[in-house]
């Protein structure tokens, strides 16, 4: 039931429908108050023209939304991020309707664009919310409290962060829209699955690699402790233990380097590979606006269809621009990678020398039971797996880069005829941004 007691229960009940292949949009000002929109955003809201535009955008807010969507939401479009969210709207007549809505900071304001929810996360997130929602409720949460409780929820469900979240998100919903209607496919929707589906791989490789790094700093201990209770100082197993001690602190320097928990190579390229692929999907869904907004005949009401068409198309391009800039910086960052991880496995190869002169006096010590033999026992294990791992990394890279470029050379461009068109100077028409803020990425 609705949080709200201004509309009868049969009709905050009831859905608003509309269809898998519509988009809408949405454009505000700074201060949220709505400037425009195009005819599926009108009938689906249910609210005239002239009650639209003016209006504050919270106008179609449902009180069932959590606070702390809305809280995330402005603190990254004000940062000047585009955010991703799971949105439950309330129509004029007291209906609803969810969406998954992109919104992007414009040169005078926001736009948001709107698609149908309908992928296997949705009713995932929708149970989230109503939850959240009550928790809001019954404990006075402020919204930032309740933005933390909801970054700490997706976090237990698996999402590194809200950037990871709203990407695989938006492309799981784009997927499902794909696979529900042939129509609505792009060739670089398959692209998108491939870099998420690698991501996860490279993640489950990092873990692991951050596993062997602990247990090589508790075996290198084991064998300095083994050596100085076999002979004094000085001695063969000494030595070896102390060349090993040194080559394996490089290793350990470059790993924490290469997929370390602060500030790694593979932080870098998650990141980078994350926001390309969260880029690429919007513009997917900006060019379909775009198509749909051209054709459309409907009443636009106070609307001047050209210059809002001039903005959209020019919206098209910038997504796309930034897009292009995120893939090519993944693909630069997946190289570094490979290089990184080439690095590392030959100062492995370096340590598997050190690891047979330790075989050699191991035989020679056959008689005692130093611990020496199941400690390098140990190390070969670990130098394997530390091996195939690199090995899987150099490959993983490799595929990324490749996927990159596929992605870069399927992404259709703006037609010129459409981006001629000029929008008035009343209206600042976004250009194409830079590098975003890495904080907010």
């Amino acid at each position: 039931m609705s949080l709200d007691g201004c509309f009868s229960p049969s009709q905050t009940h009831q859905e608003v429908w509309f269809g898998l292949d519509e988009i809408f949009y949405s454009r505000t000002d700074h201060r949220g108050v709505i400037r425009a929109g195009n005819a599926v955003f009108q009938r689906v809201s249910g609210f005239d023209w002239p009650n639209l535009v003016s209006a504050p955008h919270k106008i179609i807010r449902h009180p069932d939304m959590p606070k702390a969507v809305f809280w995330l939401l402005w603190d990254r479009i004000k940062a000047g991020s585009t955010i991703g969210a799971y949105v439950k709207n309330r129509a004029e007549d007291g209906r609803y309707y969810w969406v998954f809505a992109a919104v992007m900071p414009l040169e005078d304001g926001y736009l948001s664009v709107r698609i149908k929810p309908t992928s296997d996360l949705f009713p995932i997130i929708e149970a989230e919310y109503e939850a959240l929602r009550q928790r809001e409720i019954n404990e006075s949460l402020s919204p930032e409290e309740s933005s933390g409780l909801l970054l700490a929820r997706l976090s237990e469900l698996g999402f590194a962060s809200y950037p990871d979240f709203m990407s695989r998100a938006l492309g799981r919903e784009l997927s499902a829209r794909a696979a529900s209607n042939s129509a609505l496919a792009h060739e670089g929707i398959d692209h998108l699955d491939t870099i998420r589906d690698t991501l996860r791989s490279a993640t489950t490789e990092q873990e692991t690699l951050l596993e062997n790094v602990a247990s090589m700093q508790t075996v290198t201990t084991n064998m300095r402790i083994i050596a100085s209770r076999l002979e004094p100082a000085g001695g063969p197993v000494t030595a070896i233990s102390e060349s090993y001690m040194a080559l394996s602190s490089e290793i350990l320097t470059q790993l924490e380097a290469l997929v370390g928990k602060e500030r790694s190579a593979f932080d870098e390229m998650v990141e980078v590979v994350r926001g390309g692929a969260f880029q690429l999907g919007i513009s997917y869904v900006q060019q379909e606006l775009v198509r749909q907004y051209g054709a459309e005949s409907n009443d636009q009401g106070p609307n001047d269809m050209a210059t809002e068409m001039a903005l959209l198309a020019r919206t098209e391009q910038n997504c796309i621009a930034v897009a292009l800039d995120g893939l090519a910086e993944a693909a630069t960052v997946a190289g570094l990678m490979e290089i990184a991880s080439e690095r590392v496995r030959r100062v492995v190869l370096g340590l598997d020398t050190i690891r047979v002169m330790g075989r050699v006096e191991c035989g020679r010590l056959s008689g005692f039971d130093s611990g020496l033999a199941t400690t390098l026992d140990d190390l070969d294990d670990l130098h394997h797996d530390i091996r195939a791992r690199l090995v899987s990394f150099v490959s993983l890279s490799r595929q990324i880069t490749a996927t990159v470029e596929s992605c870069k050379a399927g992404i259709s461009q703006v037609p010129d005829s459409v981006l001629s068109r000029k929008a008035p100077s009343a209206m600042a028409v976004p250009e194409r941004v830079g590098r975003r803020d890495r904080r907010h990425s």
